[in-house]
């Protein structure tokens, strides 16, 4: 699923969504509060930094499905940092060149921060997650369908109006790959 739509989430997801159609190339941002079962403990939200970019915990590079539910809670603590400070770098490393949507969400942060632009707010935080193994030809893969929550976002770009979107939930999925003592995320679809 290409991410190009940008619903109604923070920038990265509304970026990962922009991967998905074509029709608005900018980042339609931040989920409200919605139920849904959980087959992971919800952690505490992330407290946001822009001091330095969050480093991996040691469970996120576990090869086990508590190790992918760490690795996608790392995710967003790296995409808010992302999101914040306009350095992508380390979220580049986390996806693999065949995610759309994730590319998608790098490239609208790219194009604010370059643009001499600002994305303020748009906090993401993952909880209530179900993790499942899929057998490929391509070989085993995890999918982690999760509900992310965004705070209101406004993105700012010079010589443009300025994009404001409220915050909002939604439930996303990744499909991650353990490549060389590491996950990666290779699908990210935003369910609804």
């Amino acid at each position: 699923m290409a991410l190009r739509t940008l619903g109604a989430l923070t920038l990265t997801t509304a970026l990962a969504l922009s991967a998905c159609t074509s029709d608005d190339p900018e980042p339609t941002f931040a989920p409200e509060p919605s139920a849904s079962t959980s087959t992971s403990p919800a952690a505490a939200p992330p407290t946001p930094s822009t001091d330095a970019v969050p480093s991996m915990p040691a469970d996120a590079r576990s090869d086990t499905e508590k190790g992918a539910i760490a690795f996608v809670r790392h995710f967003w603590d790296v995409a808010n940092y992302a999101q914040a400070t306009g350095d992508g770098l380390a979220l580049a490393q986390l996806v693999s060149a065949q995610c759309d949507g994730c590319q998608g969400a790098l490239e609208a942060i790219r194009d604010v921060y370059s643009a001499g632009g600002e994305i303020e707010g748009g906090q993401s935080t993952a909880t209530k997650f179900r993790a499942e193994k899929l057998s490929t030809s391509l070989g085993p893969l995890l999918r982690v369908t999760f509900e992310l929550s965004n705070d209101r976002q406004v993105v700012r770009k010079p010589g443009t109006k300025d994009r404001v979107f409220p915050a909002r939930r939604v439930t996303d999925r990744f499909v991650l790959r353990y490549v060389d003592g590491a996950w990666r995320v290779d699908v990210w679809e935003v369910l609804a």
